[in-house]
């Protein structure tokens, strides 16, 4: 299993705001992914920065969704406006899970 993970600088806001827009945006159609198997938001306590991890089961599941034609730029252009700057992504390889 891999992970991508997204680190972001929130704008002003609430959490609530963000959350949901991910809920109704991006989780649906990050659903209908092939090899899509979670996602994660975490959030610091003062709320200024995000972090986005979505679990994939294979690593070309993952490079898929953020190839040409995947789904994750267009929903970070629907997003954008909850985020300042750009985020910034990684990917890892899932070495525990419980």
């Amino acid at each position: 299993m891999y992970a991508s993970l997204a680190t972001s600088q929130a704008s002003p806001g609430t959490n609530d705001e963000r959350i949901q827009a991910v809920r109704d945006g991006l989780l649906p159609v990050a659903r209908q992914q092939k090899d899509f198997k979670g996602f994660l938001i975490l959030v610091d306590s003062e709320g200024n920065r995000l972090l986005g991890i979505t679990l994939w089961e294979t690593v070309g599941a993952l490079q898929a969704s953020e190839g040409a034609g995947g789904y994750y730029g267009e929903q970070m252009v629907r997003l954008g406006k909850f985020l300042e700057g750009t985020s910034q992504r990684d990917v890892y390889e899932v070495a525990l899970l419980e």
